[in-house]
């Protein structure tokens, strides 16, 4: 009995499992109806053709409209029926087409996009309680930014490729936004004459925290669908996939965690685990964005001359005052031998030979071993020899015969 209790219970938890990784059944039909009549002016909004690339699902509950190319923001709550509310207020629409629209932290933004013979650099943030869109300010931002190519969300970073202004038009930088503080780090900043291969992917219809699902255009009945590791910049192209009708709110293609989900228009669902064994092809979509190891940059590259060069100075200054001090040092003896040769035969007290070496200055410890050394360079020459001797008068002391 109690076997079969612990089954069923499963068996509840696995069903609710899958339920809260099953996103919404849509009728775009409905929805697309009530939001023309909540539009200002729907003419503007081509949901029968930007349906999919316009809306970021949340939960299974809960999904938000920005129709691309528009500021208007609506909230759709999927109980029974879809319930479509228009929550936002901006009135100025036309220059974010393409734009990046992603929920984090309970907030939502938009990176990018394009309109109006202009493109936008920056995000903005959506204020839930006066319905408007702010300009999020970034920090350490590049200057000259003519658009932004890609973006993803890693963790808490929008990694994010722009392209800059310049001289060939050919300047790209790759780095992420920290989006607890907004300032951007830049990771490369790199040039192409192929700004094709800049861009890459499709529109994201999925994302978990390793991989984004894009859907690529194609024919109703077959669209193409591409796997991105975020974290390895790679492209993936799954069996799985392949032959996959394009998504119309009943069916569905998403992602939860490593798993890819294919929901059927008649709700049967079927799923792989993202490896080797499923994928036919992968792209290395960031081999041309990433800085290589084996190349410097011009600062790293000015950087490295600039030290290589300081450190020939000081070996060069190091070298000369070796140099400089032996010199030094074989006049001092030169000298030491010019006053023995006049003591010839005699014997001299330790303090009378210290003022000899000129270490008489010195204290007891360096006097000492300055002493032993211009000993023997005085000895390792030819002429007068200093060596050590027991004081004939008091054999406790020692005293130096200069010979």
């Amino acid at each position: 009995m109690k076997r079969i209790l612990l089954l069923i219970t499963f068996s509840i938890l696995f069903l609710q499992g899958i339920s809260s990784i099953n996103p919404p059944i849509i009728d775009t039909s409905i929805i697309i109806n009530k939001v023309n009549k909540l539009a200002n002016d729907p003419t503007i909004l081509r949901l029968d053709e930007e349906f999919f690339r316009s809306l970021l699902i949340v939960n299974d509950s809960l999904c938000y409209l920005n129709p691309q190319g528009t500021l208007y923001l609506f909230e759709i709550k999927i109980t029974d029926s879809a319930k479509v509310t228009k929550i936002s207020t901006g009135k100025y629409h036309g220059f974010n087409f393409g734009r990046n629209l992603f929920y984090h932290d309970s907030t939502l933004y938009s990176a990018g996009g394009s309109g109006l013979f202009n493109s936008f650099s920056g995000i903005i943030k959506f204020d839930f309680e006066n319905g408007e869109w702010y300009k999020k300010p970034i920090g350490a931002k590049p200057l000259h930014i003519n658009s932004v190519i890609n973006s993803w969300i890693i963790d808490g970073e929008l990694h994010i490729i722009y392209h800059l202004t310049s001289e060939n038009n050919n300047e790209y930088s790759y780095g992420y936004i920290n989006l607890s503080d907004f300032q951007y780090h830049e990771l490369n900043r790199f040039t192409s004459d192929y700004s094709q291969n800049m861009q890459f992917g499709g529109t994201i219809i999925s994302s978990s925290n390793t991989y984004d699902l894009h859907k690529l255009g194609g024919a109703s009945n077959n669209c193409d669908y591409q796997i991105y590791d975020k974290r390895k910049g790679i492209m993936l192209h799954s069996t799985f996939l392949s032959h996959t009708p394009c998504i119309d709110g009943n069916s569905f293609v998403y992602l939860k965690d490593n798993v890819v989900f294919k929901r059927n228009s008649i709700g049967e669902v079927d799923s792989i685990t993202i490896n080797k064994s499923n994928i036919f092809k992968s792209t290395d979509v960031m081999k041309n964005h990433r800085k290589s190891e084996s190349v410097y940059s011009q600062l790293e590259l000015y950087l490295f001359i600039g030290g290589f060069i300081l450190l020939l100075v000081i070996i060069g200054f190091v070298v000369k005052s070796i140099r400089t001090k032996a010199i030094h040092e074989n006049d001092i003896i030169d000298t030491i031998q010019d006053q023995l040769k006049g003591l010839k035969g005699n014997y001299i007290s330790r303090k009378e030979l210290d003022e000899i070496l000129k270490i008489s200055h010195l204290p007891p410890d360096s006097s000492k071993v300055l002493r032993s050394k211009r000993i023997k360079s005085v000895n390792d020459r030819e002429g007068p020899n200093i060596s050590r001797v027991r004081n004939p008068q008091d054999k406790r002391m020692y005293i130096y015969k200069v010979s």
